[in-house]
């Protein structure tokens, strides 16, 4: 199964400060294509998730923190579409936060911050390693949803905006998965 590769905190404020085509392009035997400038890929190779974990690392110039998610549990959240709701419609942007690991307990939900009518980020739902997490400007002062999610949970998340993950979702339908052999990775032969 292919996965998805979240990198957390790169190109943001000139730190850890890499070209995702570029590492997409180093990492073309593992059929890796880049989705937007802040470090999210898929993996087509049908690979571990320790063996995509080393080849992100090796390539990258900095200590880099990975959240790899399998691919279909990425198109499951899509399909859900957890901003579907009334309230979700109302919030002025949708975000993702990915969980370094699955919580071991569920909180209660829905979460917002601040409590009451003025909220900034409001969490709905979870699913697996994925947060929904709504966004509300209100005030001067506004609240980013990781930051939010991460002193909340208190597990490590990288966060990307909703149209990320529909576009994550365009590039698994459009090409095939990898399977590996000995010498890499191949194009998987398609079954009649």
């Amino acid at each position: 199964m292919p996965s998805v590769v979240f990198i957390r905190g790169v190109n943001v404020g000139g730190h850890n400060v890499f070209r995702p085509s570029v590492l997409a392009t180093q990492l073309a035997d593992l059929g890796v294509v880049s989705i937007g400038a802040v470090g999210t890929f898929v993996v087509r190779a049908e690979a571990d998730h320790a063996t995509i974990r080393r080849a992100f690392l090796k390539r990258l110039s900095f200590d880099a923190q990975l959240m790899i998610c399998p691919a279909r549990d990425v198109i499951d959240l899509v399909n859900l579409d957890p901003f579907s709701s009334d309230i979700a419609r109302k919030a002025d942007a949708h975000y993702v936060c990915v969980l370094e690991q699955r919580l071991r307990k569920r909180p209660r939900l829905p979460f917002y911050v601040p409590e009451g009518r003025n909220w900034q980020v409001g969490v709905t739902a979870i699913h697996g390693q994925f947060v929904a997490a709504l966004f509300r400007r209100v005030g001067k002062n506004f609240l980013y949803p990781n930051q939010v999610v991460e002193k909340w949970l208190g597990v490590a998340t990288t966060t990307r905006g909703w149209p990320t993950l529909l576009k994550v979702r365009q590039a698994l339908e459009r090409g095939p998965a990898i399977t590996m052999n000995a010498k890499g990775a191949k194009p998987a032969k398609k079954t009649t």
